[in-house]
């Protein structure tokens, strides 16, 4: 028969930390509690520095983190999964941009199957190389299975069939010179996973 002990104040004998042991939780059951419905219970973020110019039509699989081991473990069942990726910056050619970009799952390790929980574009047009970058975000959620479940998340690419390239992490100085656009590296992307309890 389950127990019920109620207590007015919560301290140590030593030191200042409370100790959770490794497999359990601490759930609460109201509104002040620290997993009651909206609170974020978990986070952990990644910078995604790779200077990689993806220019193929075809769909392509981004460099470490997003190539599917970036991860992360829920810690409470039901919960959702805010997973966000910004590129900044983003370097421009002169012309038309399009490209598609897709977010994956997996609940397999980094090796395993994958779901697609996202789809977006990312389209600008420039004239000229004299541009510095545009902010790049995909966001979108996973409601999560059971607690301790680990998803890896990876991120692809593909361009349109001009293979107008997708350069993250870079932004022009200058007009430079044709095709280039005096390059620069300024690496400010990242991934990150927010959990939220429901």
């Amino acid at each position: 028969m389950a127990s019920t002990l109620k207590i007015n104040n919560l301290d140590t004998a030593s030191g200042t930390t409370i100790t959770i042991p490794t497999g359990k939780t601490l759930v609460g059951t109201s509104d002040a509690s620290i997993q009651s419905p909206g609170n974020v219970i978990g986070y952990t973020q990644s910078a995604y520095t790779a200077t990689t110019v993806y220019s193929s039509s075809s769909e392509q699989t981004m460099d470490a983190p997003l190539n599917g081991t970036f991860s992360y473990t829920t810690k409470r069942a039901s919960s959702l999964l805010r997973i966000h990726c910004h590129f900044a910056p983003m370097r421009h050619y002169t012309t038309w941009e399009v490209h598609a970009i897709r977010m994956f799952y997996s609940t397999n390790g980094s090796g395993g199957s994958y779901t697609k929980f996202y789809l977006g574009s990312q389209a600008h047009y420039t004239n000229d190389y004299n541009v510095s970058a545009n902010n790049v975000d995909c966001i979108s959620h996973i409601t999560a299975g059971a607690a301790g479940t680990t998803y890896n998340i990876k991120l692809t690419v593909q361009g349109h069939t001009n293979g107008n390239s997708f350069a993250p992490n870079q932004y022009n100085l200058g007009n430079g010179s044709a095709g280039a656009g005096n390059p620069q590296t300024d690496a400010n992307s990242f991934i990150s996973c927010m959990e939220i309890a429901q």
